[in-house]
């Protein structure tokens, strides 16, 4: 009885490897669907940060440029003080331009510094939107391919089932006649 169920067996097994390869074939193309939506959505939500990234170095030469004016007023200031006073080329005016020069650096790398910490700041949300649309991508396509895979081995047991079925009829009959064909 074997030999009949191993010989219907190999019949559906060619049959569900032809029913196997349509569903892989069904499940890349709805595998690469997901991952197109996934990937549209995750652009969108990435868009505004990236705008963002742009626009910062603008926005932060406007603060240079503020510090840069508020040094040349301050220099304007002294120098008009320090001529009042008859003090123009003196080592206090010197200091007091150096001074001006000192604070607009160290107001400088305060801005520049927060232009690094925004910069990083948006980066990291970006990455994040990344790293996510990459992992359900990934668990996506897991789950697709493991409810193949059960329906896979569900079909092949179901196959196999039948095959017994039809291999034992088979062998049943091939008895049957054999013991007619022995009586005549």
């Amino acid at each position: 009885a074997q030999d009949y169920t191993d010989e219907r067996y190999a019949g559906y097994r060619g049959e569900a490897e032809q029913l196997r390869e349509q569903r892989r074939q069904s499940d890349d193309a709805a595998i690469q669907q997901y991952n197109e939506a996934a990937d549209r959505t995750a652009a969108a939500a990435k868009k505004p940060y990236e705008s963002q990234l742009e626009q910062l170095p603008g926005e932060y030469q406007k603060m240079l440029d503020y510090n840069a004016l508020q040094e040349l007023v301050g220099q304007r200031q002294v120098a008009e003080s320090m001529a009042n006073m008859g003090l123009t080329d003196s080592g206090l005016n010197r200091t007091q331009q150096t001074a001006l020069a000192v604070q607009r650096g160290n107001a400088d790398a305060q801005v520049r510094l927060a232009q690094q910490r925004k910069t990083e700041e948006l980066q990291e949300k970006i990455a994040q939107i990344t790293e996510s649309n990459a992992a359900q991508k990934i668990q996506q396509e897991a789950a697709v391919r493991s409810e193949s895979d059960s329906w896979y081995n569900n079909l092949l047991a179901d196959f196999y089932n039948r095959a017994s079925q039809e291999g034992a009829a088979l062998y049943d009959a091939d008895r049957t006649r054999a013991a007619q064909a022995a009586e005549n």
